[in-house]
């Protein structure tokens, strides 16, 4: 009896190391995730700033031809 309370004991330790092992990997992997998502987050910012800077410059060159334009207007 005692041998097999003492077996019962041993795969209950080893069931909780397993148990622990799993959260614990669990856990790194929820902050790898949240780690990818704030590296996607920060390219999206990156990506949104890229794009107001290209609005930015297009709308610039516009209206610099639309200036060359006018000027060349005036002087036909």
């Amino acid at each position: 009896m005692k041998v097999q309370n003492e077996e019962i004991e041993r795969k209950q330790d080893e069931m909780k190391k397993n148990d622990d092992e799993i959260k614990h990997s669990q856990a790194q992997i929820k902050v790898e995730m949240n780690e990818m998502k704030d590296k996607i987050t920060g390219m999206e910012r990156k990506q949104e700033k890229i794009k107001d800077k290209m609005k930015v410059e297009l709308k610039e060159m516009k209206d610099k031809i639309t200036g060359m334009e006018r000027k060349q207007d005036r002087t036909k």
